[in-house]
């Protein structure tokens, strides 16, 4: 099973590193998020209950990349990673991506916007679910 995601920006250096997955029985998933681009680089641990519905954000787009309105959106429990994606009529999909973290008194985040294909979703959403679809170590 591979450590890690990867969304790529077809625009500039901007990708979203999403990985390693790490199970936990008493506070469900966490795994590391690394937004980087030209003029940003930011990371934060992200905690969820279950890590299908990172899952279920990325098999939503490929399947309905070609007739969706507005704005789909994916959320962490805490709020340390956001998603939100729009396309155009031209085959583009942009991912708003937030990082966050506001543990211990201080408050930060960082955003960037990947353009990404939409002929890319099928390979994402499968390279997503072989990631994020493991199952704990025995």
């Amino acid at each position: 099973m591979p450590d890690a995601f990867l969304l790529s920006s077809v625009s500039d250096s901007a990708q979203l590193r999403l990985g390693p997955l790490a199970f936990s029985d008493a506070t469900g998933v966490s795994f590391l998020a690394e937004l980087s681009g030209p003029v940003v680089s930011a990371r934060v641990n992200v905690f969820d209950l279950t890590s299908s519905h990172l899952v279920a954000f990325f098999n939503w787009l490929a399947a309905n990349w070609h007739d969706w309105e507005g704005t789909k959106a994916y959320a962490s429990l805490e709020g340390q990673l956001k998603l939100e994606a729009t396309r155009d009529s031209l085959g583009h999909v942009f991912v708003r991506v937030t990082v966050r973290e506001d543990r211990g008194g201080a408050d930060w985040h960082a955003e960037g916007t990947l353009t990404i294909e939409a002929g890319q979703l099928e390979g994402y959403s499968l390279s997503c679910q072989r990631v994020f679809s493991g199952q704990p170590a025995a």
